[in-house]
């Protein structure tokens, strides 16, 4: 398995920029990538984590599964590192990587492999994730950066980024991933991870899998709507910030809120108990007596 190296010219990647979907196809995908091939060199295995390392947010960082990749994690110090389009998660190849899962964007023009399950998954409720998703959460999986890569099929120039911290659309981790041509969100590019969105993939009958279930609400604090369920609520970073209310006991107790009464539903429930609508009260004469449309 091959690295690409450091040493690769930044014209190269230069050239890449500012290529548009219309003149892309006066250069074959292949031929782009051939081009960018020519400055690889192979390097010796070094270890990409241990069970003692942190992420940026202070989480421990899980050993990754042998996907092939004998190298550094990519831009794993933060910002943009030469050859980035030829090291995960975008153009690389390995016979040890075994698809279990598929993502696409809206139109089809990216496509996205992952091997194995991810690690985990959570709601964020953040107000960047909400103007950036135009959503009141953002869903998202975190895959090892080393589970992920572009399918053979997908030509690298219908990718778009945008830096959140420095505000640009050059790539710079950490980083949004979408679709330059339909616009729709693929994915976070973290130091260490991938935050995939689970909305992209493409599961077996539709059905998802329960190793996509959030195990926590993150930011919660800042939500613009409630989420009754089981799922721990955190004011910020799962485990590193304050708990919040209606949050389980133990962890273990953990569910999408499959078969559970809605808040809702129970004080309608002690309502109609209380004016007896409830099994053994007063039926008839007590919705007869019931005012109605606030009359």
């Amino acid at each position: 398995m091959f690295r690409p190296s450091t040493a690769l010219a930044a014209s190269t990647l230069s050239s890449l920029r500012p290529l548009t979907a219309a003149s892309s196809r006066r250069i074959p995908a292949a031929a782009r990538l051939a081009a960018i091939g020519q400055h690889l060199v192979h390097r010796p295995f070094s270890a990409s984590a241990t069970m003692s390392e942190k992420t940026s947010q202070g989480h421990e960082v899980v050993k990754p599964p042998n996907t092939g990749w004998k190298g550094e994690i990519p831009s794993k110090k933060g910002g943009s590192e030469a050859g980035y389009l030829l090291k995960p998660p975008y153009v690389w190849r390995s016979d040890e990587f075994e698809v279990k899962y598929t993502a696409k964007c809206w139109c089809g023009k990216l496509e996205f492999e992952y091997h194995g399950d991810p690690i985990d998954a959570k709601h964020c409720h953040c107000t960047q994730c909400q103007r950036l998703h135009g959503a009141p959460f953002q869903w998202a999986a975190l895959f090892h950066k080393t589970s992920v890569r572009l399918a053979e099929s997908c030509d690298p120039i219908y990718l778009d980024f945008f830096s959140t911290q420095e505000g640009h659309s050059d790539h710079s981790v950490p980083c949004k991933i979408s679709c330059r041509n339909c616009r729709s969100p693929m994915a976070d590019e973290g130091r260490n991870m991938v935050m995939a969105y689970p909305s992209s993939f493409r599961f077996k009958d539709g059905h998802v899998p329960s190793t996509f279930a959030p195990t926590a609400h993150i930011f919660y604090g800042e939500r613009v709507m409630d989420v009754d369920d089981d799922v721990p609520k955190w004011s910020g970073h799962k485990e590193s910030s304050e708990l919040m209310p209606h949050a389980p006991k133990e962890e273990g107790d953990r569910t999408f809120g499959k078969d559970k009464t809605h808040k809702k539903d129970k004080l309608d429930l002690q309502q109609q108990q209380q004016n007896g609508d409830g099994e053994g009260g007063g039926g008839e004469d007590a919705r007869a007596k019931r005012p109605r449309n606030g009359a």
